[in-house]
């Protein structure tokens, strides 16, 4: 497990910006990368919002002349090719990091910042905030210094109060000192109001993501450092705290042998449980720690409900080494998780054919898993030292999703911002939901769907499979009808052979049926 480091010094060139933006029926897709701005190598966000038709994130990038990094609030258009660069902060003398954006009740923007000072070292914490244009407001940087201080996320509170939440090592100078996660609270001019350490371990606790709670309280994610003899690995965490920030429970999740990622994306579910994501430790067969990506619901009192580590997709054999890094819920109580993964492909030439891509994953309320989407830029070379990273996901007006991170290849140095839009299906391109996934499985021999387009009534036959021929249930087959933004309009059980289906009530568009594995698309006129 690798602690995240501000001075991550990856070397730059400039690409170019591309890719295909599209609209299509209602949706909206594109695949872009951002260069650095100019006179500054490496670029990259770890936080994305959506708001209206428009994309908000804040780009790091690295000054050319003095290697300190510097921030760069970016809107950028609904098809991703508008891009203006509202705000930026950069100083000779010190660099400056964002930890997360969130979006105020009045369409304001806060982000959690850390400044690096050098000649003599030391370490801040402040906010700032940007209007709902991205101009900035104010930057208000707390007077206290430390040897260690990194933030992650920031909250917006219904009051315009902020809670910020990361790492802190509070007493300056003490490289021995242990590092403990920070709870901040600041009034709605970014002055602080009071802040929470905790650590109950004896070296490092770090702190990932936070969440407010339905009672007031907030609930953090992150994880301790175990060490036990001479093995050292980190454990999840989740800390469930009161209004001011005092300790309600403490759970530990996770292997117990193998280093685990941390709780990242904590949130509070509508059934008043907890989700997070992030990584659970296995070891290979050269006994070598390696992580599997990993989705846990707890209840609320923080105990796990299921806990997802199945890939869900037939094109891969082998995930190592990957983890999620963002969770959302969505308001049928599905989970999209999102992340990257160093996916293995038989198609690739030998000897490494390793890829990382960038994913994102649908699972359903009690954990099935839906679908799993891998992503890649065209620009990148499609070696295995490409990596395409997701940090952030969030939702959009049109039933879609935008992610973003930052791509590379590692040969050439390159490194850009990497955002895509896709919609209810993870698609990029129109119709991937019919096209990624098989078109038959073993309990059915024969499918017909007609007319296509229809007015009214659809014809469903379905022929079984000879093996299933004399087996088969009444019912057996569920026909699924979604409309464009992926909302379930329509469910019925389906006899085997003829089935008269009628849909007249429904809107005309576009819409995608799924009967079992089988995904195809009717249009109702």
């Amino acid at each position: 497990m690798i602690l995240y480091n501000m001075k991550l010094y990856i070397k730059i060139s400039l690409l170019i910006l591309i890719v295909w933006p599209k609209s299509f029926f209602g949706q909206t897709y594109f695949n872009m990368l951002y260069p650095p701005e100019q006179g500054t190598w490496g670029g990259g966000t770890m936080a994305i919002i959506s708001l209206n038709t428009n994309f908000f994130f804040d780009r790091w990038s690295v000054n050319n002349i003095n290697g300190n990094f510097e921030s760069h609030f970016t809107r950028v258009g609904k098809l991703g090719d508008i891009v203006q660069i509202t705000d930026s902060i950069s100083y000779l003398n010190k660099s400056i990091g964002s930890g997360g954006i969130n979006i105020t009740k009045t369409g304001t923007f806060v982000s959690a910042v850390y400044i690096q000072n050098y000649n003599p070292n030391s370490q801040q914490y402040g906010i700032i905030k940007h209007d709902s244009t991205g101009k900035r407001i104010f930057l208000n940087i707390n007077s206290s210094k430390y040897s260690y201080v990194y933030t992650k996320q920031v909250l917006a509170l219904s009051n315009d109060q902020i809670i910020s939440i990361g790492d802190i090592q509070p007493i300056q100078g003490n490289p021995l000192e242990k590092v403990y996660i920070l709870l901040a609270k600041s009034d709605s001019l970014g002055n602080e109001l009071w802040k929470k350490t905790y650590n109950t371990g004896n070296y490092i606790e770090q702190a990932e993501s936070v969440a407010l709670c339905n009672d007031g309280g907030f609930i953090i994610g992150g994880a301790e450092l175990i060490i036990n003899g001479p093995d050292k690995f980190y454990s999840p965490i989740v800390i469930k705290t009161d209004s001011n920030g005092n300790v309600e429970w403490k759970k530990k999740y996770g292997s117990t042998q193998y280093s685990n990622w941390p709780a990242y994306g904590i949130t509070q579910t509508q059934d008043g449980g907890f989700a997070f994501c992030g990584g659970v430790g296995i070891t290979d067969s050269s006994n070598t720690d390696e992580q599997l990506p990993w989705v846990v619901k707890l209840n609320s009192n923080g105990n796990i409900v299921w806990a997802d580590t199945n890939s869900g997709d037939n094109l891969t054999s082998i995930h190592v080494t990957t983890y999620f890094k963002d969770i959302i819920e969505l308001t049928d109580g599905s989970i999209v998780v999102c992340g990257q993964q160093l996916v293995w492909y038989n198609n690739k030439p030998a000897p490494d054919k390793y890829r990382w891509r960038g994913v994102i994953k649908k699972l359903s309320a009690s954990g099935t898993p839906i679908w799993t989407r891998y992503y890649s830029h065209p620009e990148i070379v499609d070696l295995s030292g490409a990596v395409h990273f997701l940090y952030d996901i969030d939702p959009t007006p049109d039933g879609g999703f935008v992610a973003a991170g930052w791509a590379s290849y590692t040969a050439d140095g390159t490194q850009s911002t990497w955002v895509i839009k896709v919609d209810s299906f993870g698609c990029l391109v129109p119709g991937c939901e019919v096209n990624s996934v098989p078109k038959i499985e073993p309990l059915i021999a024969k499918l017909k769907v007609y007319p296509n387009p229809t007015n009214g009534v659809l014809n469903i036959d379905i022929t079984p499979s000879s093996l299933r021929l004399g087996s088969v249930n009444q019912n057996e087959f569920v026909f699924e009808l979604y409309d464009i933004l992926g909302k379930r309009v329509f469910v019925k059980n389906l006899q085997p052979f003829e089935n008269n289906i009628d849909v007249s009530n429904l809107p005309t568009g576009v819409y995608t049926y799924k009967i079992g594995s089988i995904w195809g698309q009717i249009i109702k006129q």
